[in-house]
């Protein structure tokens, strides 16, 4: 086809074209038609396989990779480890080849030189002047009577042959023994024994005896005690202790029995601290009708009576802290004070009550008891102790006092003060 055709061609075909104007409907279900064909990308629709397959991935990989550097850590410390073994066996393998050595070696020959020298004339001077107290004491063995006796006569009676093997004459021996016969020192007396000796003793009656602890100062013995003290002490012990008690309502009550374990964290040589854990059971009873009117008592019923006593018993621990100061007497005795607090936990009360009931001309006694397992604390009591302490052969320490304890505050159900008299012992064993 020519250009001239292709031209009459469209203008025929264009020329007949009438334009239709603005159509809002045709452009909305273009719109629709557009909508309706919009292409979803492919990984949209696996969303949820990509992101769990990645997820898996990543574990994977951390775990693997945890795995190679926890591998390498080990096998690094597992190479030290062997080179290590290594440098020691073969220090060990050097050590017994010296050993083999060391026993493969001929024996070292020792010389041993002895030189001896002439006596001197004074050396032989002494020893026969000590042959000759020798001689004296056992002459004194046998006569009985040194005084009415000459050295002459104890040299005959000994013999001459006790002095053999001195460069002595018979002539110089008696003169020598004339000379030194005054020279005996007094206090050399034989000792009374069932058989005969010919060695002198000496007599110890004229000498003083000293004892041996000096009577040190107290601030020497704080220093000796501060020189051998390695920063806090520590002791630990059993302690027993029997108090009677003094209650602001009924009558005094029975001697009771504490024990306990406590602690004693020394400072320094004259100041420690003392705590610990005591138990106890205590009774006393009230038997005054007025004071009972006022007391506010658990689980008392008035229908049966009128109350005439009141048995109270309670069970509970008690919390001591005190601050002990320590005089020392020598370098085992210390005297001992301290002053503290101690804290109560009642566990349990027992209350037994006697009720007096009258039925026609005649009156019985019908008792009654309330138990109460509440436990609770009180405030506790100022304590004031004074005793003395002593070291024994076995390095613990034995401690004795005497204490006082003020109540301070109403205790227990019953509302009642309460203060202590008693003494106590402690067994201490030395921790530091």
């Amino acid at each position: 086809m020519d250009d001239q055709r292709f031209d009459d061609s469209l203008k025929s075909k264009v020329g007949d074209y009438e334009d239709s104007g603005f159509d809002p409907a045709a452009l909305a279900a273009l719109h629709h038609q557009m909508a309706a064909a919009l292409v979803v990308p492919w990984y949209s629709l696996y969303r949820t396989e990509l992101l769990i397959g990645s997820g898996i991935v990543a574990s994977t990989l951390i775990i693997l990779l945890s795995q190679w550097f926890m591998n390498t850590n080990a096998i690094a410390a597992m190479d030290e480890k062997i080179i290590i073994l290594q440098a020691q066996q073969e220090e060990i393998s050097n050590l017994q080849n010296q050993l083999s050595l060391l026993r493969n070696a001929p024996p070292d020959t020792i010389r041993i030189i002895e030189i001896r020298e002439q006596p001197s004339s004074n050396y032989t001077s002494l020893l026969y002047r000590l042959r000759l107290l020798e001689a004296e004491a056992a002459r004194r063995d046998v006569v009985g009577n040194a005084q009415n006796e000459n050295s002459e006569s104890s040299y005959g009676l000994v013999g001459k042959d006790y002095f053999t093997g001195l460069n002595f004459n018979e002539s110089q021996s008696t003169s020598t023994a004339a000379s030194y016969r005054n020279s005996f020192p007094k206090r050399l007396s034989p000792k009374e024994k069932e058989k005969e000796s010919a060695h002198a003793e000496p007599d110890n009656s004229a000498l003083v005896v000293q004892s041996d602890a000096k009577n040190l100062s107290a601030n020497t013995l704080r220093d000796l005690e501060k020189h051998y003290q390695k920063g806090i002490g520590i002791r630990v012990g059993p302690t027993v202790e029997f108090a009677k008690g003094f209650y602001s309502e009924g009558t005094q009550g029975d001697i009771a029995l504490t024990y306990g374990v406590l602690g004693d964290f020394i400072l320094s040589p004259s100041l420690s601290i003392e705590t610990g854990v005591k138990y106890s059971k205590r009774y006393y009873d009230i038997s005054d009708t007025d004071a009972l009117l006022g007391l506010p008592l658990p689980g008392d019923d008035q229908s049966p009576g009128t109350l005439q006593i009141a048995e109270i018993d309670s069970w509970m621990f008690e919390i001591p802290v005190a601050l002990k100061y320590r005089y020392p007497l020598s370098l085992k005795t210390h005297l001992l004070g301290s002053i503290g607090y101690s804290s109560l936990l009642y566990r349990k009360q027992i209350f037994e009550y006697d009720h007096l009931f009258p039925s026609g001309g005649d009156a019985y006694t019908l008792a009654s008891e309330y138990e109460s397992s509440k436990t609770s604390f009180y405030s506790g009591s100022l304590n004031i102790t004074l005793g003395i302490s002593k070291k024994l052969k076995n390095n613990e320490i034995l401690e004795t006092s005497l204490y006082y304890q003020y109540g301070i505050g109403e205790k227990g159900i019953e509302k009642t003060n309460v203060n202590f008299l008693g003494v106590r012992g402690v067994y201490w064993f030395t921790v530091r």
